[in-house]
């Protein structure tokens, strides 16, 4: 009887910790299924926030096109002329460099084109006098450029009446 007992307390003793190890388990499992489902859902939840940012984006992006296509229709160019070729000795260096330069101009409105032709010969002798006053060194930077083609649209506009030169666009410049 007495080792009947002991049996029964050895298998009571078996029984229990397979108790202890198969709760824990169950309790390990739950916990591993509640992290796994969380990060789930977080990870969903950012990925939808994610997509619609990126729709807001995609629609701020296509506002600001429209917006962009009615500036643009602004921001059109006006009529526009091209020039014949001028070539020029710069000044300094004892008139080894020349200048070759190229131009459109774009006119504020309709018609100053006209003007422009009947004027042609003060307009070209204007030109050729501010381009022969350059030095290599003034109009080599970007900046001395936009110096030039400033003093060309003030001089040109002094000659014009019906109309303004709004821009000139250098479509060659050579200097050598």
């Amino acid at each position: 009887m007495a080792e009947e007992e002991k049996d029964v307390k050895d298998e009571a003793a078996k029984e229990k910790p397979a108790k202890k190890s198969s709760k824990l388990l169950i309790i390990i499992l739950l916990i591993a299924g509640l992290v796994i489902g969380g990060g789930g859902a977080a990870a969903f939840l950012i990925l939808k926030n994610m997509k619609a940012e990126d729709k807001s984006e995609v629609a701020e992006e296509n506002s600001s096109a429209e917006e962009d296509e009615a500036e643009e229709g602004k921001d059109m160019l006006g009529p526009i002329k091209p020039l014949d070729s001028f070539i020029v000795n710069l000044a300094g260096a004892g008139g080894r460099n020349y200048l070759k330069l190229e131009m459109t101009l774009e006119f504020d409105k309709e018609g100053v084109d006209v003007e422009v032709d009947n004027k042609m010969p003060m307009i070209k002798d204007s030109i050729l006098l501010i381009l022969a006053t350059k030095s290599f060194e003034s109009i080599q930077s970007a900046e001395g450029k936009l110096m030039l083609k400033n003093e060309i649209i003030t001089s040109l506009n002094n000659f014009l009446s019906t109309g303004n030169v709004q821009n000139l666009y250098f479509t060659n410049f050579v200097v050598q």
